[in-house]
């Protein structure tokens, strides 16, 4: 009974909560690239607090990449499953846009082994969800 406890989502409805996805990027892709390209996934996410900016952090020096913070504000908790998902969503979707390649430990390794093809997902165009996804 002496266990402190914090109710978020009335603490989320006053002040904002705080959410992150972490995101790896190879050091040939410039920060201020990274920055931008992290705000328009933010532009694109709903259910965000329009009071209080997004911002990031370059959280960890990896190997062969850099992990990105981006992290928003929630005005309600109940949907923060749905907005992380949202988020990692339109990650894809920008940085596909854009031409850079998000990376992870695992798919760095095998990249940079000798004779190695790199095979990129087709496009997608979504009709419904319901439907399936249908090639372009």
């Amino acid at each position: 009974m002496s266990a402190h406890t914090v109710n978020y989502s009335k603490s989320a409805k006053e002040h904002g909560l705080i959410i992150y996805i972490v995101v790896g990027v190879g050091y040939d892709v410039p920060w201020q690239k990274v920055h931008k390209m992290l705000f328009q996934v933010a532009n694109r996410t709903e259910h965000l607090s329009k009071k209080h900016k997004p911002f990031i952090l370059q959280d960890q020096f990896r190997d062969f990449y850099v992990d990105y913070q981006l992290n928003v504000y929630v005005r309600d908790a109940k949907l923060t499953a749905q907005i992380y998902s949202d988020l990692r969503l339109h990650t894809q979707d920008v940085f596909a846009e854009n031409n850079v390649e998000l990376v992870a430990a695992h798919y760095v390794v095998n990249k940079v082994m000798d004779d190695v093809q790199v095979v990129q997902p087709p496009n997608f165009v979504e009709e419904d969800a319901t439907d399936g996804l249908k090639k372009q």
